[in-house]
């Protein structure tokens, strides 16, 4: 997925374009040479991250400050917490900040 208007280039474990999207320009969908689909551009609707101990930075902190700059709707983090057992998932509503979204749930 790339969005030149934030310099960004970024493949998400998650990503929606809705129909509107496509027919708006809004985000387009890059075709392969041979077949399919490559690469989006532009602003999906939605994007998902799911956080490592690895990608906590990059997740929380990079890649929310260019989701914001490139005016992605929803923008996702998934992530398991081993001390707690829990699962917890914060978005990005509308362009504005990530903010918390549910608080830890368990999870079966």
């Amino acid at each position: 997925m790339t969005n030149d208007d934030a310099d960004l280039a970024s493949q998400p474990d998650g990503t929606f374009a809705s129909h509107s999207g496509v027919e708006s320009n809004r985000v387009r969908l890059v075709e392969g040479e041979k077949e399919g689909y490559l690469e989006l551009t532009g602003s999906p609707d939605m994007v998902l991250e799911v956080v490592s101990a690895s990608s906590l930075e990059k997740d929380t902190q990079t890649l929310s400050e260019l989701y914001w700059q490139a005016r992605i709707t929803e923008y996702w983090l998934g992530w398991w917490t081993l001390a707690t057992n829990r699962c917890r998932s914060t978005f990005c509503d509308g362009g504005r900040r990530v903010m918390p979204r549910c608080a830890s749930s368990p999870v079966g």
